[in-house]
């Protein structure tokens, strides 16, 4: 297998055309960088004293040919003075190097030896894609390609033309071929998507034209999200498609021939590093390992690339979320953009991290709106305030999964919250209910309902001066009777347009309703016994919660354990423990459900997030601290905290309002360290404290320990690397928290051993570039920590070691079309990429193969076709690559013999040849098993001399060995036996060549007497006439044959003789008996009236004309043609033609008589004459009204009238 590199090394031509050596003319014939063996016999050196001198052979310059390749073979080097013959040269590339005997002087010239000029027709270069790049660009079609090896066309001069361009068309009137070549009109439309191109006459291919950014090819990847989640995703796939199409174009991707490289992205930079793997049109998924890569996938016949970056996880979902989108937007607000929704990816912390700092994290949709006139992207409204108007709009996202109704207004104070009654007293005796409601101000009444039904008001309600405990929310509205005397704040708000607005109401009474009894929302069980009222005083701080064995079967709330009840203003539970926490309680009757929180007291302080450590950076404003009993956390009471490494130091004056612990106010102080916490809640009745570790984000930092080398050989001690997570000046202060790092690699067969947080190289890692990181990751710590490491694993004995090819089952180079072609597959360390370089041959798509197996289709063509691919790899810049050659021809070694009949004469010539492909190479040799004498003209042909009247048989045995390219393709015998004898010679009679109606013609044998009884085979041309045949050698001319010239062909057949065969020609006479006038359209010219008539010979006839009746004007005659001129009248001619010829002893004629108008003057003439007007196109017309007259020797026959038209209607031109 040949092993080369991917740019081909073209070889200088020191020596072409003619050279002047010391007043001495050389010249190379042929000239022809090519020189083909079927059209010149030999290769002359000429020596020429000046220009147009004759050659001087004596003149001391001696030249050798040599093969470029294969010098090792025998008989690949001559040397000559004048000339050599090209049959003793071996097909192939060939050094002719001149030099003089004086040495003063010498140099060389390059020639390609090829058998014959055969061609196959090669469409590789015919582009599937053109793209409108300014200009719309000139491509190469088709072309004729000589057959030829890799070997020699490295050696090939980039002047050399081994493909001449075909004929070929276009089915679109925008694009023209010219000399094998297409090229553009001016397009003044838009150019059509896809165009059919003919070539050669059989070939026939699509070509697709391209003009971003409107139309335009691309790769597309399916599924298209820049995440896919394995749990989810099969199969990923690449397919050809138009940009403004969805889906792929058909019968591009069936041809299309893609190939994609996978590579690692460093999580951090999002720069791509080492290639992982490569496919074609689709990859399973699990065949990659989760991570961050970057796919780059082009398809070379069109030269289309794309490249995005996709992340591939073990588990995960695509989530939606539009809590983002706004309920009011206003117009004037200056703000451009407004997020509805988010359509993001669900996975673990860690890679959710990794994604958002990639940008990776979203799933492109749409969103639309009702009226239309919004434009959005990804969710995403951006504003543009000449489109949009104030109202309502609809906006619908992801296929409807979202809707929502949003308000647009001008300014934000249009948007209001209203109240009804709007007075300030109200009588709670009376019946009403106080009803808040929103207002949009300049909208219709319709709107204003749909607003009301969209945007519920929520309001709470406390009184002010009295009733503490009194608080309540509603929502639209309430009852004037659930309100008590006195003064009341409403603070009304619409939470999803963010609009608050506060009204005050004194609430009197005029009549005597009971007070409603409200639930306590929490209550202590150490609390005090108190009185039973049937309703609380509000004034009252603290809600009444007693102890009792049993509850009686009138209640008004009960929880579901049937533990706790509230009646009459009074809290009681039957089991203490059951009822601490947050207890559910139904309630009956007008009384609505409540919940009640029941406060125990086994009280401990904690932070909010229980964490190993706490990350201290500019985005954290510090730690909230609250007492728990495990459950439930004590918020609503007041605390008092302080935080300092020194604990002495947290003395009770140091203490400070509120649980929250502010970082910023003790930035300056706060370092890495062991802090503790002191809290007092309720005035000191809770105490409480706990430890906590904090760490300032840039002390933070992960290590990694390795042996420092980037490079590392598999001979040597295979390397391990360890990462621990440390705080700078204080490596112990996160105690086992720092060994809690993980390693994860780009390359998903990286084949590196992952052990907590080690990384080791294994005897099974893969040969070539790692990069590797360690990270650490929690979801409370923020942005994950990364820390790099790239090395690279080489095999010393494979640094450049070139693609190994291998074939399945068998290599061979020249395959017939009943054989199989092979499975070819190209074995790298790296990845492998294949490409066809030249050739009809075509890959074809065989998902169950890898990429780096090479397919070829196996179809069935008239000759031969041929393919050449390369296979390539990368490795640090360095591209390395084998070549595979690949011929399918419909092989025929038959041989035959020339001449075929087997009785033959002495003396003949005989010839072996074969029916095999003529760009084969034929080495035929003949040779004769006989007693005779044979003649040898050539290795392939031999003349038969004399033989022996007693042994007159020659057999002939002719060998066969095929080669092509120099490589053997098989064998062929054949044999042949022919009979010699003398011919027997024939003769004809009689020898006149002017014969008669009823004469005979003979053809006999002159040695009929000496030998057997002949058989003849008679014939006549031309074969339309019959003729009698009296017996086996003699014919009768009878009346069928009409006058003219005839060839007569006599073959006899004897036994063990040669064919033999004669041949005269002769001429019946017969006297003319019938003359035609007929008149005669000529392009171009003027019409004429010819006359004809029938018999032979016609040299001897005479035509005769009289003008019986004619307009006035010229008219020319010349022999049997009577011409209109250009002086010619229109008006009835009647013209009359007759004959004379010798022998003739009867008066024969014909008589016509002719219209001879113009188109004008029929169009203003009789009804009768108007129905020819839809005959006649243009110019001047004759139309024949026939009058024929014959006369036999005296007698005159009657004229008689016939209205017809003649049928051929002509055109004269004036």
């Amino acid at each position: 297998m040949l092993n080369c590199w991917t740019k081909l090394v073209l070889c200088i031509v020191i020596l072409q055309g003619q050279t002047n050596v010391l007043g001495i003319l050389i010249e190379m014939k042929p000239t022809q960088d090519i020189i083909y063996k079927s059209r010149f016999s030999r290769i002359q050196v000429c020596a020429r004293r000046n220009v147009g001198a004759k050659c001087n052979v004596g003149t001391d310059v001696t030249c050798a040919i040599e093969m470029a390749l294969n010098t090792d073979t025998e008989g690949t080097s001559y040397t000559f003075k004048e000339l050599v013959a090209t049959r003793n040269l071996s097909t192939g590339v060939y050094y002719i190097r001149c030099s003089s005997a004086n040495g003063l002087w010498s140099g060389s010239v390059k020639k390609l030896l090829l058998p014959n000029r055969a061609t196959f027709v090669d469409c590789s270069a015919a582009p599937k894609l053109i793209t409108f790049d300014n200009i719309w660009p000139v491509h190469r079609v088709c072309c004729a390609r000589h057959r030829l090896r890799t070997e020699w066309v490295r050696h090939f001069d980039k002047r050399w033309s081994v493909c001449q361009p075909l004929s070929c068309s276009v089915s679109s009137r925008q694009l023209i071929v010219f000399d094998g070549e297409l090229f553009f009109r001016e397009m003044r439309s838009a150019p059509p998507k896809k165009v059919w191109i003919h070539c050669g006459g059989t070939f026939s291919h699509a070509i697709y034209l391209s003009k971003p950014p409107v139309t335009y090819i691309q790769l597309k990847l399916n599924p298209s999200d820049a995440v896919i989640l394995k749990n989810e995703v099969k199969t990923l796939e690449v397919c050809v498609g138009w940009n403004d199409e969805d889906g792929c174009e058909k019968d591009l991707d069936e041809h299309a021939f893609i190939h994609c490289l996978v590579r690692g992205v460093d999580p951090l930079s999002g720069l791509p590093q080492q290639q992982i793997l490569s496919f074609m049109d689709r990859i399973n998924v699990s065949k990659i390992k989760q991570g961050i890569y970057e796919i780059n996938c082009s398809e070379s016949s069109m030269n289309i690339k794309t490249t995005v970056i996709k992340a591939i996880i073990e588990f995960g979902s695509y989530q939606w979320d539009c809590s983002y989108a706004p309920s009011l937007i206003v117009l004037d607000s200056g703000k451009n953009e407004y997020e509805f929704c988010r359509y993001e990816v669900s996975t673990t912390s860690e890679w959710f991290t990794i994604l958002e700092n990639l940008n990776l994290i979203r799933r492109p949709f749409y969103c639309e709106a009702y009226p239309p006139g919004l434009v959005f992207f990804n969710g995403t409204l951006r504003m543009d305030k000449s489109t949009a108007s104030t109202g309502l709009y609809n906006i619908a996202c992801l296929d409807g999964q979202f809707e929502k109704t949003v308000i647009f207004t001008h300014h934000m104070e249009d948007m209001t919250i209203r109240i009804s009654p709007s007075k300030l007293a109200i009588d709670n005796s009376a019946l009403g209910h106080i009803r808040v409601f929103p207002e949009l101000k300049g909208a219709k009444q319709s709107v204003q309902s749909e607003l009301r039904y969209l945007f519920p008001v929520t309001c709470h309600l406390k009184y002010l001066f009295m009733y503490d405990n009194f608080k309540m929310n509603f929502e639209e509205t309430i009852a004037f009777r659930q309100l008590p005397e006195g003064p009341l704040e409403l603070n009304c708000s619409i939470k999803s347009l963010k609009i608050s607005q506060f009204f005050v109401k004194d609430i009197i009474s005029t009549g005597k309703y009971p007070r409603i009894c409200n639930i306590p929302t929490s209550v202590k069980l150490d609390a005090g016994s108190g009185i039973y009222v049937n309703c609380p005083d509000y004034s009252l701080k603290k809600s009444i919660i007693h102890a009792a064995a049993a509850f009686d079967s009138d209640v008004q709330c009960v929880d579901l354990d049937d533990n706790m009840k509230y009646e009459g203003g009074k809290l009681t539970y039957v089991d203490g423990e059951k009822a601490l926490g947050y207890r559910p309680l139904i309630c009956s009757g007008k009384k609505r459900n409540a919940k009640v929180l029941v406060e125990g007291a086994e009280w401990r302080l904690e932070p909010d997030q229980i964490q190993p450590f706490y990350i201290f950076k500019g985005g954290r404003k510090g730690i909230n601290f609250f007492f728990t009993n495990g459950t439930y956390k004590l918020k609503d009471v007041d605390y008092r905290c302080a935080m300092d490494i020194d604990e002495e130091a947290l003395g009770e004056n140091n203490l400070k309002e509120g649980n929250f612990i502010d970082f910023h106010k003790l930035e300056d102080n706060l370092r890495s360290a062991r802090y503790t916490v002191v809290c007092h809640a309720q005035k000191g009745a809770r105490k409480g404290k706990t430890r906590l570790t904090i760490v300032r984000d840039d002390e933070l930092k992960l290590t990694i320990q390795s042996p420092g080398q980037s490079v590392y050989w598999d001979d040597e001690p295979l390397p391990r690397f360890y990462c621990t997570l440390t705080v700078v000046d204080n490596p112990d202060l996160l105690g086992a928290e720092k060994n809690k790092t993980r390693w994860a690699c780009t390359n998903p067969d990286h084949n590196l051993t992952e052990y907590g947080n080690q990384l080791r190289v294994n005897n099974e890692t893969a040969f070539g570039e790692h990069w590797c990181y360690c990270y650490y990751t929690r979801s409370w710590a923020g942005e994950q920590l990364f820390k790099f490491v790239d090395f690279v694993f080489i095999f010393r004995s494979g640094l450049t070691r070139a693609p190994e090819i291998t074939y399945t089952p068998v290599e061979k180079f020249v395959y017939t079309f009943d054989e199989d072609l092979p499975e070819i597959k190209c074995k790298s360390d790296q990845a492998v990429t294949w490409s066809r370089i030249s050739g009809s041959l075509t890959r074809v798509k065989d998902e169950k193969k890898s990429s780096d197996v090479l397919v070829i289709g196996n179809e069935f063509y008239e000759g031969s076709i041929h393919g050449t691919f390369r296979c390539s790899s990368e490795f640090r810049n360095s591209c390395l690559s084998s070549l595979v050659l690949i011929m399918q021809t419909d092989l025929n070694l038959n041989l035959e013999f020339r001449p075929r009949n087997r009785h033959q004469e002495p003396g003949r010539t005989f010839t072996c040849r074969s029916k095999s492909i003529r760009s084969f190479s034929h080495d035929i040799r003949i040779r004769g098993i006989s007693t005779g004498a044979l003649t040898f003209i050539n290795q392939r042909s031999v003349k038969a001399g004399k033989t022996d009247p007693r042994n007159p048989f020659l057999h002939l045995v002719c060998e066969m060995d095929l080669t092509y390219l120099g490589e053997e393709l098989g064998k062929q015998r054949s044999e042949f036996l022919y009979q010699l004898a003398e011919r027997v010679p024939l003769s004809v009679y009689p020898k006149d060549k002017s014969l008669q109606h009823g004469s005979n013609i003979l053809c006999f044998n002159l040695l009929v007497g000496s030998v057997s009884p002949p058989h003849f085979w008679l014939r006549f041309y031309p074969t339309d006439y019959q003729f009698v045949k009296l017996f086996g050698t003699k014919e009768l001319i009878d009346k069928n044959f009409v006058g003219g010239d005839y060839s007569f062909y006599c073959q006899q057949f004897l036994p063990y003789r040669p064919v033999c065969k004669i041949a005269i020609s002769f001429a019946v006479e017969e006297l003319p008996s019938k003359v035609r006038l007929m008149p005669v359209h000529v392009n171009k010219s003027l019409d004429f009236i010819e006359c004809t008539c029938n018999g032979h010979p016609k040299d001897n006839i005479l035509f005769h004309w009289k003008i019986i009746k004619s307009p006035d004007g010229y008219f020319k005659i010349v022999g049997n043609r009577l011409h209109i001129t250009h002086f010619s009248m229109y008006g009835r001619l009647r013209v009359r033609c007759w004959i004379t010829c010798p022998g003739l002893v009867q008066t024969i004629f014909d008589e016509q008589e002719y219209l001879y108008v113009a188109i004008q003057a029929i169009r203003e003439s009789s009804p009768e004459r108007s129905k020819v007007l839809n005959i006649l196109l243009y110019g001047l017309v004759i139309i024949s009204c026939v009058r024929s007259y014959a006369a036999r020797y005296t007698e005159t026959k009657k004229p008689t009238l016939k209205a017809r038209l003649s049928p051929r209607l002509t055109t004269a031109h004036l």
